[in-house]
């Protein structure tokens, strides 16, 4: 197979030596540049997520709200006709009790912890 291969790369080889290489014209980066320079790029045109009509609603719909908070009488929003008595619920949490090497180990791992990325950055940065 590797024979195949080899005859095929053999007769790769004679195709570009007999094609050539093409050449680029002396001024090819010139032109390039210059026909980009022509492009005209879109500008982009700012359209906000809402209108100017959508804003004056929704203002006008909080000075609504607010307006008729304030002049209406407080006796509509009575909370006394609502009962808000919640039944007593009484349980205690369990007590975590947790030895003091147990706690500092937690300590020291935080501390690890957070100090992974600033040495990260530190020898990222130190190594460019």
């Amino acid at each position: 197979m590797e024979k195949q291969f080899d005859k095929d790369d053999a007769a790769l080889k004679r195709i570009i030596k007999t094609a050539g290489r093409e050449q680029p014209s002396v001024n090819f980066v010139n032109d390039v540049m210059q026909r980009i320079a022509m492009e005209k790029e879109p500008a982009f045109v700012y359209k906000p997520l809402f209108s100017k009509q959508a804003w004056v609603v929704v203002a006008a719909l909080f000075v609504f709200a607010i307006g008729t908070l304030y002049f209406s009488p407080l006796n509509i929003f009575n909370a006394d006709q609502f009962d808000f008595a919640m039944p007593s619920l009484q349980f205690d949490l369990p007590q975590i009790q947790l030895s003091n090497t147990f706690l500092y180990g937690i300590a020291f791992l935080s501390l690890f912890l957070i100090q992974i990325p600033f040495l990260k950055k530190f020898t990222s940065e130190e190594n460019r």
